[in-house]
């Protein structure tokens, strides 16, 4: 009899196995799928915002025309078109700026039990600070348990700059994480990094997300003062990150001038100033000095 409910209670524990892997999974696949759906509609929202600014540019060639057509039917002398394109596109853009804004959104973090360990507490307090470029360094409000979620944004308006671009190929947006102890120190747990290279890209969504893992710091013992990251893991954040599509344009814009630049020759000799000329001016010059039987 024993045997019998044994076997029951087995079959309906593989079976609520069963059902919760699917959930999970279908979980998961709704989650791709939404992250998806968003990546979609950001592309659309960009490229009708293309079509817009290609309609107000043909409305700006269309209003020039029609004012130098009235122009010539009143007498009066023929209107400069370029001029009028140029002063009907400086009035748009006055009201058309372009946002240069860069928006970090920190969401769920999850602290493991080693992280509990290390606070010395089931229900720590913690918080998060986000150090990027040359900004202020910004934290998160102070929340308690060992899953929160954040919900903090920062944003970032960016001066795109030769020293911008280097910083964001070889570093990235630093987050510490931080513990409260005794409600009025607070200690540093663990620092990642998000890598924002792929800013440099055009390919890159405007609107992406990831996870960044905090490892337990590791003492080295052979080398006084330096620190290494153990295997330990101590917390998870997800993150998203926007971006206008006009700034990755402008990013990639400003690292082809600096890898180009680095291709022209600077030369500062007055000596031979006409050369200099040439040479800035990016020219070929070919000089023969012997030629035979040129016909």
């Amino acid at each position: 009899m024993y045997e019998d409910v044994y076997e029951e209670l087995e079959k309906v524990r593989q079976i609520l196995l069963a059902e919760h892997e699917l959930n999970n999974r279908l979980r998961e696949e709704l989650k791709q799928k939404k992250i998806e759906n968003e990546d979609l509609q950001a592309k659309y929202e960009n490229k009708l915002k293309e079509l817009e600014s290609e309609l107000n540019r043909r409305n700006i060639q269309t209003s020039g025309i029609e004012k130098a057509l009235q122009s010539i039917a009143n007498g009066n002398q023929i209107l400069n078109n370029n001029l009028i394109y140029k002063n009907l596109e400086n009035t748009n853009n006055l009201q058309q700026i372009e946002p240069t804004e860069l928006s970090l959104t920190v969401s769920k973090l999850i602290l493991t039990e080693n992280c509990l360990k290390f606070a010395e507490s089931q229900n720590p307090a913690v918080f998060v600070a986000i150090e990027f470029f040359d900004f202020e360094l910004q934290t998160s409000q102070l929340v308690n348990g060992p899953e929160v979620d954040l919900n903090f944004t920062s944003i970032f308006e960016l001066t795109i700059s030769d020293l911008f671009i280097h910083y964001l190929q070889t570093e990235g947006m630093n987050i510490e994480l931080y513990i409260v102890q005794n409600e009025i120190n607070y200690k540093l747990c663990s620092q990642a990094t998000i890598p924002l290279k792929k800013l440099l890209s055009i390919k890159t969504q405007t609107n992406f997300r990831g996870e960044i893992n905090f490892f337990a710091p590791n003492e080295d013992e052979s080398q006084k003062g330096s620190t290494t990251k153990s295997s330990i893991l101590l917390a998870k954040l997800s993150y998203n990150v926007k971006v206008p599509f006009s700034l990755l344009h402008a990013l990639n814009a400003q690292r082809r001038r600096m890898a180009a630049a680095t291709f022209i020759p600077l030369i500062n000799n007055n000596e031979n100033k006409d050369f200099n000329e040439e040479i800035e001016s990016n020219n070929l010059v070919i000089q023969i000095h012997r030629c035979h039987n040129f016909r």
